[in-house]
């Protein structure tokens, strides 16, 4: 199962979405979270509570992207 976050800056959702699919009774190692932007303690936190979880992310940061969500989905405020 994919489970999938843009923008991990604490984990609190990501532990929440996992703890209602286990449950539901999907094994942790069934899951794989997909993740583009985390926080090292995001990271260390979902790790250390889902230690059985499959985590694939393209950057750990301090900094989380606020501005990416905007840009992506288009809600970015325009200046004139």
């Amino acid at each position: 199962m994919l489970l999938l976050y843009p923008i991990m800056r604490t984990g609190n959702k990501v532990c929440r979405a996992m703890q209602v699919l286990i449950d539901h009774k999907v094994p942790e190692d069934h899951v794989i979270l997909i993740n583009l932007f985390c926080t090292p303690d995001a990271a260390k936190r979902i790790v250390q509570t889902f230690p059985n979880l499959n985590v694939l992310t393209s950057e750990l940061h301090y900094v989380t992207p606020n501005h990416f969500g905007e840009k992506y989905f288009g809600t970015e405020h325009s200046e004139y």
